[in-house]
């Protein structure tokens, strides 16, 4: 059938009001980063096991021959928090442009394209959360797990299995960020990350919810 497809009106005010609920996108990112946490334990383990072989003065890794440890789930784990950051970071913008965004629901049945993309450093700047360089580059290599690296083994362009990228930064400098590899302290580092935008995210949608009550 050529043409738009028609759509059921009652099936469009369901999936405007599912959009519209900031609540939503904040249970879901929350039942994300809970999922996450269960792969935890394994990828802190694991750098306990190589971290003995590793030379930080030198700056090398020279492990036995025979030395194979058990292999995280750390690219997964990076996709779920990912997953879960944005999901924090939309409900922002949909308390914030509620009405414009029901509008759009409402004439295109489709999300809008500020709730339909991965690029958490455009969320984060769309959200005015100020953030550090070493934030913006754990947000660069969350993405690249998002779209890619946590569920293919290789991405859709040859041009973005490259491991770095240059990011315009809130000062309107440029600098390049890197997306590749882990390291030991990730899982710290994120959940400082982690709680940082779950606050910015739940204090926005609070604030929203109350002064609706009020009215």
């Amino acid at each position: 059938m050529k043409g738009k497809q028609r759509i059921d009106i009652q099936s469009l005010i369901e999936y405007q009001e599912r959009v519209l609920t900031p609540l939503n996108w904040i249970h879901q990112a929350e039942e994300l980063i809970l999922a996450s946490k269960k792969l935890e334990p394994g990828i802190k383990e694991y750098w306990l096991t190589v971290s003995k072989y590793f030379d930080l003065n030198k700056g090398t890794y020279n492990p036995p021959p025979d030395f194979r440890p058990e292999k995280p789930l750390q690219s997964v784990y990076f996709m779920l928090v990912a997953y879960g950051i944005e999901n924090y970071f939309k409900a922002v913008l949909i308390t914030e442009n509620k009405e414009k965004y029901g509008q759009y629901v409402l004439t295109s049945g489709n999300l809008p394209k500020d709730l339909n993309g991965h690029d958490l450093i455009r969320l984060a700047k769309q959200t005015k959360l100020v953030l550090t360089v070493e934030e913006l580059n754990l947000l660069r290599r969350l993405f690249r797990h998002s779209v890619w690296q946590g569920r293919y083994p290789v991405p859709v362009k040859a041009n973005d299995i490259s491991g770095s990228a240059r990011y315009a930064g809130y000062d309107g400098r440029s600098f390049d960020i890197k997306s590749i590899g882990f390291w030991p302290q990730d899982i710290d580092e994120l959940a400082t990350l982690i709680r940082r935008i779950a606050t910015l995210s739940s204090a926005k949608v609070l604030v929203s919810e109350q002064e609706k009550s009020s009215n």
